[in-house]
């Protein structure tokens, strides 16, 4: 599954924080994830390159003095197909 997932184009993946801020044991990270696909050989013949910006905010809370993730959202800023 993992070979033809390669197969199948090159993937990209650029995660960038852009503000933290943390009040003890909550705190709140914005952020961006840019994602890219270029289909390969080994691509179904409808495969097209693309990119997509998905925003996320996460809700870390504070536990037994670990930072964990409590909440997690993301929304693309690709159209809906």
């Amino acid at each position: 599954m993992v070979r033809a997932g390669f197969a199948a184009g090159s993937f990209t993946y650029a995660p960038k924080i852009t503000s933290v801020e943390a009040s003890d044991p909550i705190a709140i990270e914005r952020g961006q994830n840019i994602v890219t696909l270029t289909p390969g050989p080994g691509a179904p013949a409808d495969a097209v390159a693309y990119a997509d910006t998905i925003m996320y905010i996460t809700i870390w809370r504070k536990l037994d003095g670990q930072w964990l993730i409590s909440k997690d959202i993301g929304t693309s800023d690709r159209p809906a197909t």
